[in-house]
C-alpha cells in the first residue's frame, strides 16, 4: 500500500480550485487523515474573520468523520470497478456518533459543502448507481450542506436555526441556488424574503415563489 498522503492534496485542491484529483482505491490511513482535519480547520480558521457572525465550535470527530466520507465516496466515483459491494462496505450512511446540534452540522459542512457538486457528478454519470442514494441519504440528513439538490425529504434544519451565522450561510445558498424547495419552512421563507429585500432581481424565481405563495395564501384567508 501506498504511503502517500493523499487526503491533504486532495482538500487543498478542492478549497483552492474546485477540482480534485483523486490518487488510488486504496483505503484511507488514519494519519492521512488527521494531517488533512488539521489543514481543513486552519484554512477554514482563515476565512472566519470575513463572515457576518461567528460559527459554532467544530466537532472534530464529526469534521473527521465527513473527511474520510468525502474522500471515499471521491474515490468511489472515479473507481468504478470498486462496485455496489465496496460503496457499501466502506461509506456510512450515517454519522454514528451524531447530535442534532449546530456544532455537528457545521462541522460536518466544512467538508460536505461540496457535496451538491459531488451529487451532481455521480447523478450525471449514472442515476441508478447506488453511491447516489448515499449522497441523497447525506443530503437529507445535513441540510445545511445539501442546498441544491432537489427532492430531498424530512429535512431537519432546527439545528442549523439554532445559530445566527449558520442560518446566514443557509439563507445565501438558498438565494444563491434559487432553491425553492427550501421555502416551505416558515422561519427561512421569512430569512429569505429579509435577503432579497428591495432587489427581487437578485433571485427571481425565489421572488416569484413567494409572490405566488403569498397571492394564495391571501385568497384563502378572505375566502
Amino acid at each position: 500500500m501506498s504511503t502517500t498522503d493523499r487526503v491533504r492534496p486532495f482538500f487543498e485542491q478542492l478549497f483552492s480550485h474546485g477540482v480534485v484529483r483523486v490518487e488510488g482505491a486504496e483505503l484511507l490511513r488514519e494519519e492521512e487523515l488527521d494531517s488533512a482535519v488539521e489543514w481543513i480547520l486552519r484554512s477554514e480558521l482563515q476565512t472566519l474573520e470575513h463572515w457576518p457572525a461567528t460559527p459554532p465550535d467544530v466537532d472534530r470527530l464529526a469534521l473527521k468523520w465527513a473527511t474520510h466520507q468525502f474522500v471515499t465516496a471521491a474515490q468511489l466515483t472515479v473507481y468504478r470497478q470498486l462496485g455496489a459491494i465496496e460503496i457499501e462496505r466502506r461509506l456510512e450512511p450515517e454519522f454514528s456518533a451524531r447530535n442534532d446540534d449546530a456544532s455537528t452540522a457545521y462541522s460536518v459542512d466544512v467538508v460536505f459543502r461540496y457535496l451538491p457538486d459531488l451529487f451532481r457528478i455521480v447523478k450525471g454519470m449514472n442515476p441508478d448507481d447506488p453511491l447516489v442514494s448515499v449522497l441523497r441519504r447525506w443530503g437529507e440528513r445535513w441540510p445545511l450542506s445539501s442546498v441544491g439538490i432537489m427532492g430531498l425529504s424530512e429535512l431537519n434544519i432546527e439545528p442549523i436555526l439554532t445559530n445566527r451565522c449558520l442560518s446566514l450561510m443557509y439563507v445565501d445558498r438558498i438565494v444563491e441556488a434559487e432553491a425553492t424547495d427550501r421555502l416551505n419552512h416558515p422561519q427561512v421563507r421569512e430569512l429569505v424574503r429579509e435577503a432579497i429585500g428591495a432587489f427581487p432581481e437578485l433571485s427571481p424565481n425565489l421572488y416569484r415563489w413567494m409572490t405566488t405563495a403569498d397571492a394564495t395564501k391571501e385568497r384563502a384567508e378572505h375566502g
